[in-house]
């Protein structure tokens, strides 16, 4: 063969070897997914998980307060900050697919001695100059897609840093909603422990007039005081949680501690539940999204840690000036060049790059376990929500069916004291056991509230990008007109 042929094959030959990527392509584990929820939600409405469900509950407050809690919130400002961190790791590893271009520029001045052999020429100065200046390319072709490999593994874990933001932005979301709730419902809590510490405080005077008047005795007005304060004391109770719980929102909102605005609990909304399947897991849920990106990067990393075995082949070139006098450094006959190729292996390590290529399997298989473990524990907690959901309806719609059956009490009681037949005191302890089911049905309508939020955090769903492109744009638009009122400023 020619070495006109030669050159070209050799050419060939080396972009087909770094067409080749070492190490096995990513294919998702098989999943065993049912083909349906053990409990279906009912009445399912399609879209709901794509979009901000919170808006749902007819609660400005709320959505004002999730707003914020995205924008502020510490943890996901923290997850954010890593995924500009691993950004900025992918430009870095995709910066090795090209060469490197630098330059070289030095001066000096030695002193040879005259008593030992040193190349001087006769009546040569013994003192010497090098002026030198230089640019040199390097470039180590990706024979066997090391590189390649490399920008998968940084791009997957870039990947699963964003999905982590979303998991974050996920969490918080139901956490400030999941608080807000239980906060509207101490509210009602309080009013109703109020409401009974009067009813209470009403009987111990009406039976302490019978006292006075010799029907009745110290013990029963002592009896009924002990139960006012008893009642007294639910009190202050309730208004520390409120106090703890308004504390865990301006943690979520990344503000000082202060009052967190609020409406009642009777006019929030119920918004319908999410369609979806349990497939659905795969692409909804932030956690089980992140899971496999690390999977695609561990996997990745076996291919990299196996190109160890084959060798490296390098290009170098350098072309510039040298002189020993500063006057020539610029003269024609001062250029000078170089081109190389080098490749280089191992023959002999002690079985290290062995070893790093089952550390790499190893993760790769703690990182398939970890990825099928998260898929595992979307489905545990889809289903508990929706069991849970199911479950407080029926308690919900119970405590309405006791509550009905009180206020009926309520209204026969009253009957039958207009009518001379009872007492007030019956009275009083109808309305004390209705109010304690007005307060039993604020907890079950909250529960109800929270099992919702819980299906909804569960099942994950698409709002997170769109929250994500909507705050871009208002980004981009707020950028573009601070810059204009800037240069009206500066026109001025």
């Amino acid at each position: 063969m020619s070495r006109r042929a030669t050159w070209p094959a050799l050419g060939a030959a080396l972009l087909l070897a770094s067409a080749c990527s070492t190490g096995p392509d990513y294919r998702r584990p098989g999943l065993p997914l049912p083909a349906s929820w053990q409990t279906p939600p009912p009445q399912a409405v399609p879209g709901l998980a794509d979009g901000a469900w919170w808006r749902n509950f007819g609660d400005p407050r709320l959505e004002h307060l999730i707003d914020e809690a995205i924008d502020a919130n510490k943890d996901l400002r923290l997850a954010a900050q890593r995924v500009d961190q691993y950004e900025a790791r992918l430009r870095g590893s995709e910066s090795a697919r090209y060469p490197s271009v630098g330059y070289a520029a030095g001066a000096g001045r030695e002193l040879r001695s005259q008593e030992r052999p040193n190349g001087l020429r006769p009546g040569q100065s013994p003192t010497l100059s090098d002026f030198e200046l230089a640019g040199t390319v390097s470039w180590e072709l990706d024979l066997w897609g090391r590189v390649r490999r490399s920008n998968e593994a940084a791009l997957a874990e870039l990947l699963g840093t964003q999905e982590a933001r979303r998991g974050v932005m996920l969490t918080v979301v139901a956490d400030v909603a999941s608080g807000y709730l239980r906060l509207v419902e101490l509210d009602r809590r309080l009013a109703i422990a109020r409401e009974k510490l009067a009813l209470r405080e009403r009987a111990v005077a009406l039976v302490d007039e019978k006292r006075k008047g010799g029907s009745a005795t110290r013990l029963d007005v002592d009896s009924l005081r002990a139960l006012a304060e008893a009642q007294a004391a639910e009190v202050p109770a309730i208004e520390r949680e409120i106090a703890s719980t308004e504390l865990a929102l301006c943690a979520l909102l990344g503000r000082a501690p202060g009052t967190i605005e609020r409406r009642s609990l009777e006019g929030l909304n119920l918004p319908g539940l999410p369609d979806g399947v349990p497939a659905d897991v795969l692409t909804r849920r932030p956690d089980v999204a992140a899971a496999e990106q690390a999977l695609v990067a561990a996997n990745a990393r076996v291919g990299v840690s196996r190109t160890a075995y084959f060798p490296t082949l390098s290009l170098t070139a350098a072309i510039g000036l040298a002189a020993d006098d500063l006057r020539w450094l610029f003269a024609e006959t001062a250029r000078t060049g170089s081109l190389g190729a080098a490749l280089a292996g191992t023959l002999f390590d002690g079985g290290r790059t062995e070893a790093e290529v089952r550390e790499a399997q190893a993760l790769r298989a703690q990182a398939e376990t970890d990825f099928l473990e998260a898929v595992q524990t979307a489905l545990i907690e889809v289903e508990d929500a929706l069991a849970g959901r199911a479950r407080a309806d029926e308690r919900e719609q119970a405590i309405v069916r006791h509550l009905q059956a009180l206020e009926r009490v309520q209204t026969l009681t009253a009957a039958r004291v207009d009518g001379g037949q009872s007492g007030r005191l019956a009275l009083f302890d109808a309305q004390i056991d209705l109010a304690d089911a007005r307060a039993l049905q604020a907890e079950g309508r909250r529960d109800r509230l929270l099992a919702l939020v819980a299906v909804y955090k569960a099942m994950g769903g698409g709002w997170m990008l769109e929250e994500e492109r909507r705050r871009q744009v208002a980004a981009t638009a707020a950028q573009g007109g601070a810059e204009s009122a800037s240069a009206g400023r500066g026109a001025k």
